[in-house]
């Protein structure tokens, strides 16, 4: 069996045992800073090529053997669960399974203190929201990102850029009236939901939500097309600064050719 989701992810009980402190949200699980898991993303290849090991003392499910120095692991695969399709909608690789292999003390040793039944060590509901809650962050940083993006394109070439979300399309636009003043304004076709607009018009750390005015009626003076909202609102020079370091650290320049 393999899986869509090449990675491996620790369920919070097995963290624990690792004495592995819960990352932030914005840290993906399986790259948390530890020896096991980092030998366990290597499963997902071994699985595909027939060199998993399997433990074999385990029965109720198929278990693989995790090895990293004193540690010692199990990684199982899941088929999709129906009740996070939203968040996994194919099997999955689970490290589930923790310890040390300490031969000379069977009463701590991880093999000899495995269980019969394993199904404690699967990933519970709080595991599943955890990977959700990864999710949503990294979809928002991504949106986020090329808002500011297309907003400092823009800024250096005088015209809107777009990209895409899902079937919709986003545009941003920034405009420099003559009174010196810098509007920012996101548009979108396509794009009905508010909780998406609301994580668009975060983009920017010194514009506040009231700030954005609805187009035409806004404060950049853009004409609506039909079929699509605009947003407006003033870019403070500290967020202007802020593009310009953001640009400067991703090298966007660069992709202007």
């Amino acid at each position: 069996m393999t899986s869509e989701y090449r990675f491996v992810r620790p369920t919070f009980d097995c963290l624990e045992v690792l004495g592995v402190k819960r990352p932030t949200i914005d840290i993906s699980l399986d790259v948390v800073d530890h020896p096991l898991v980092a030998k366990a993303q290597k499963i997902p290849d071994l699985v595909e090529s027939n060199d998993a090991e399997p433990i074999l003392s385990l029965h109720d499910r198929r278990w693989l053997k995790v090895k990293a120095g004193e540690f010692r692991g199990g990684v199982t695969v899941l088929d999709a669960n129906p009740s996070w399709a939203h968040v996994c909608g194919n099997s999955s690789f689970w490290l589930g399974l923790a310890g040390k292999r300490q031969s000379d003390t069977p009463s701590k040793d991880f093999y000899a203190s495995l269980p019969a039944k394993t199904a404690d060590y699967l990933p519970q509901d709080k595991d599943w929201k955890r990977w959700y809650a990864e999710q949503a962050f990294a979809a928002k940083s991504i949106m986020q990102k090329m808002v500011r993006k297309c907003a400092w394109l823009s800024l250096n070439m005088s015209k809107a850029f777009c990209f895409e979300i899902g079937d919709a399309l986003v545009w941003v636009q920034i405009r420099m009236m003559d009174s010196g003043i810098v509007y920012i304004a996101i548009g979108a076709h396509g794009l009905a939901d508010a909780k998406t607009y609301a994580i668009l018009m975060t983009s920017f750390p010194g514009v506040a939500s009231n700030d954005w005015l609805p187009e035409p009626d806004g404060v950049a003076e853009i004409e609506v097309q039909s079929g699509e909202m605009v947003f407006s609102a003033i870019l403070d020079p500290s967020d202007q600064s802020l593009l310009m370091d953001e640009a400067d650290e991703n090298e966007w320049a660069l992709e202007l050719g």
